[in-house]
């Protein structure tokens, strides 16, 4: 388990910001070991799809890649939930912000 703090902080930042996309795949991996060892049922996984151009600046969906380790599982639908709304970004925004700030933002196209 890692905790959102000092280094940890940092490498997501910069996998999210900064174009690492190797790092998500390392986050990935810890992802997809600690999904091994929870005994939990987990019925579906969606990744949060981001605005077409945010996609174009970074050049992938972070959240995508997250759950790339977990595709075989038959866990990961990417076709269920789509982005109806551009946003702005997250990043400084306090919790309830953050809550309004995505209101309206997605669609359930796929029960």
């Amino acid at each position: 388990m890692l905790e959102y703090k000092d280094q940890v902080q940092e490498k997501i930042i910069s996998f999210k910001n900064g174009g690492d996309k190797f790092l998500g795949e390392s986050f990935a991996g810890l992802i997809e070991k600690s999904y091994n060892e929870i005994s939990e049922k987990i019925d579906i996984i969606i990744p949060i799809p981001i605005n077409p151009n945010r996609k174009k600046e970074r050049g992938f969906n972070q959240s995508e890649i997250l759950c790339m380790d977990l595709l075989e599982t038959g866990l990961v639908d990417t076709d269920i939930v789509i982005r109806t709304k551009d946003t702005p970004h997250q990043t400084g925004l306090g919790r309830e912000n953050r809550i309004s700030n995505l209101e309206s933002a997605f669609e359930v196209v796929n029960k």
